[in-house]
């Protein structure tokens, strides 16, 4: 089940002259009440709470629980929906002097770690008008990709080497080993985002971005970069975990004296990329936690904007309530 939280925006320098809406919080009931609206909608009661304005106040109470999970070596999610001007742009990435809840987020990280034998590899691309882009490589086109199990799969250019074989790559990545380098880079690829002017401010994105964090050591983050042309012809694109590549390549492949891979000569049957595929599904299932993905549904507080923000609230709620009650 994924936890909803809804954020409401207060109103910006244009919108002064705007009447408010009130978004009330009851915490016995744990129902959100929106005055203005409709009496059989004003009443939300699927939601985990209301977020105050401020970055550091929302990141404790909707991001920083999700730490656990991801320290424990499984995976956590953290999102923001909303209509235009609402605020995800400010709520993910901060805006001004307000850092972002993924700055707070990778901080929180690395201050809690125990050991220093890990960093973390950072991936970064944007979707804007149906097509991929990666931001950690000046906006370099990629491509969303199927495989045969429904996965899905952003990939970079595909490659056509000099045996005219065809090898997809994936998108660059960076590796750091402090919080301080992982933020710098993120912040440069933020200035390949393609960004308009809207009614508020003349930095509001046009884009759906996604950054993928990933806890690793060097030593996987340099085998992948040089297993990654070698990794699509190993197994199909997507089949495993990159982690799962690594392992099975190991066997495909071993790293002579001038530190280059050839092949090993050996071969590893299909059964044991599937038991491999298989016992990593299972650790992640057993990691992951009820808590790991969160919603941060953001709002306008202006009453010219309520039909879009009653829309955020309903499309919210259906994410929120649990899929055997709906239609009940």
């Amino acid at each position: 089940m994924t936890k909803v939280f809804v954020r409401p925006r207060p109103l910006a320098a244009a919108e002064e002259r705007d009447a408010v809406v009130c978004y009330n919080w009851e915490h016995e009931g744990r129902a959100l009440v929106v005055p203005r609206l409709p009496l059989s909608s004003q009443r939300f009661v699927s939601f985990a709470g209301v977020l105050p304005p401020g970055n550091e106040a929302a990141y404790d109470q909707a991001v920083r629980p999700l730490l656990s999970p991801v320290l424990a070596g499984g995976t956590a999610c953290c999102f923001a929906y909303g209509h235009t001007n609402s605020g995800k742009t400010h709520t993910i990435f901060g805006y001004g002097r307000e850092i972002g809840l993924f700055e707070r987020a990778i901080r929180g990280i690395f201050d809690a770690r125990d050991v220093a034998e890990w960093g973390m590899q950072v991936r970064f691309y944007e979707l804007y008008n149906g097509k991929v882009f990666d931001l950690m490589d000046a906006r370099r086109p990629g491509f969303v990709r199927e495989d045969a199990d429904g996965g899905i799969n952003v990939r970079s250019e595909t490659v056509v080497g000099a045996q005219g074989e065809v090898m997809t790559q994936g998108l660059r990545a960076h590796y750091g080993e402090s919080a301080d380098d992982v933020i710098a880079v993120i912040q440069d690829a933020m200035r390949h985002r393609a960004q308009g002017t809207s009614e508020l401010h003349h930095q509001s994105s046009r884009s759906h971005a996604v950054l993928e964090l990933e806890l690793v050591t060097r030593e996987i983050a340099e085998a992948r970069s040089e297993l990654e042309l070698t990794k699509a012809m190993v197994v199909p694109a997507g089949k495993a975990r990159d982690d799962l590549y690594i392992a099975i390549q190991s066997k495909l492949y071993v790293r002579g004296d001038d530190g280059k891979y050839a092949p090993s000569g050996a071969s590893v049957p299909v059964e044991e990329s599937n038991r491999l595929s298989d016992l990593e599904a299972k650790r992640h299932l057993e990691t992951a936690t009820a808590d790991s993905t969160a919603m941060i549904a953001t709002v306008s507080s202006s009453l010219n904007n309520l039909k879009k923000a009653h829309d955020t609230l309903k499309y919210a709620a259906l994410v929120a309530e649990p899929r055997s009650t709906q239609g009940k």
